[in-house]
């Protein structure tokens, strides 16, 4: 549910105001990308093309995180808001990461996808006017532990199955699932394609 500018997890209206004029600067490099890409000859100025335009959305999405924290209404708002700029980098660096031995068309095709998911990042954020989030946890067969873990996070979050975890960052969780008599599951919640914030784990049972 959106949170009101009186919550102390709520964006305030300085915040707002940067999400969305980075969300309407990644919409231009976008179109401009494509349109770009459309008329232009396939080979090495297009791979240019296409490196310069990512090189530049990571740092004015890390110049974003900057601002945002500088307005910060609280310490907690900045701690927070830390791990969905991180969730965001790690977008950029596994673009990095693949995208070396890419085709010129699938690492557009990459490329966009990656400033899709940075510009769906602060729609969502600015949609529920806050970085945070509550995630519903069980598994089938309940009665398992859970744990909830991501990259850059020094400590996990852990519980029992029909749980809520309360005020979690919106980013990418790693969801830990043990139960005696069944095998460890990782699952993995994406909360950008996720339809609900609700996630039912299925446990496979340890045969003999």
């Amino acid at each position: 549910m959106p949170t009101g500018y009186g919550d102390k997890n709520g964006l305030n209206r300085e915040q707002r105001i940067i999400l969305k004029k980075a969300s309407l600067n990644l919409i231009e490099k976008i179109a401009d990308l494509t349109t770009e890409y459309a008329n232009m000859p396939p080979g090495f100025k297009a791979n240019e093309t296409i490196a310069g335009l990512i090189d530049s959305s990571k740092k004015e999405t890390e110049f974003t995180q900057i601002l945002i924290n500088k307005a910060a209404s609280n310490k907690r708002q900045s701690y927070f808001s830390t791990f969905f700029f991180h969730d965001i980098a790690d977008k950029y660096d596994e673009y990095y990461k693949s995208s070396i031995t890419y085709d010129p068309v699938t690492k557009f095709n990459a490329a966009i996808n990656v400033l899709r998911y940075n510009d769906r990042a602060y729609e969502l954020v600015l949609l529920d006017n806050s970085f945070l989030f509550d995630l519903y946890v069980n598994t089938d067969p309940t009665g398992a532990e859970v744990t909830l873990n991501r990259k850059n996070l020094a400590d996990n979050l852990s519980g029992k199955t029909n749980t809520t975890f309360k005020h979690i960052s919106k980013c990418t969780w790693y969801i830990t699932c043990h139960k005696p008599g069944y095998y460890d599951t990782i699952a993995t919640y994406d909360y950008q394609h996720s339809p609900t914030n609700e996630m039912t784990v299925i446990l496979k049972q340890i045969t003999k």
